[in-house]
């Protein structure tokens, strides 16, 4: 069987080479320049170290920076998915749902009325209701964290 701490960091790595959503996300409302820059401010900044080492944080960050890169896209489907997924991660993720009812599509429009895209978005808190089963497996109380 492999390293459990390898197959962590190589997780936690991944997911912080996944950056380029930040740039992607950036680039809907800024400029190229200002888009890198954001980049390079994630990249760089101190605690930046703590996206390399083996917490849920990159994981986290990328999967909300998905989810929220692809509501602005309005692919509700693929920011639904990534929303779930950054739910299951930890339990702050059920705030990602509420967010959504104001985040305006590539063109700045608002979609505050898409019953379609808010279904999509309830997905997040299956994200929570399994990560506290998850809990519940694994300690015998969903809460215990």
């Amino acid at each position: 069987m492999g390293s459990y701490v390898a197959a962590e960091l190589w997780v936690s790595n991944l997911a912080f080479s996944r950056g380029r959503h930040i740039y992607k996300l950036a680039r809907l409302d800024y400029d190229e320049d200002d888009s890198w820059r954001a980049l390079v401010y994630h990249s760089i900044f101190p605690t930046a170290y703590f996206l390399h080492a083996i917490y849920t944080e990159s994981l986290f960050l990328f999967l909300t920076i998905a989810s929220f890169y692809y509501a602005r896209r309005s692919n509700w489907a693929l920011s639904g998915a990534f929303g779930l997924l950054a739910a299951a991660t930890r339990i702050t993720g059920i705030v990602l749902g509420f967010p959504y009812r104001r985040i305006p599509d590539s063109e700045g429009l608002q979609n505050p009325g898409d019953e379609k895209g808010c279904l999509w978005i309830g997905l997040t808190v299956v994200g929570v209701l399994f990560y506290l089963g998850i809990n519940y497996m694994t300690f015998g109380d969903p809460f215990k964290f």
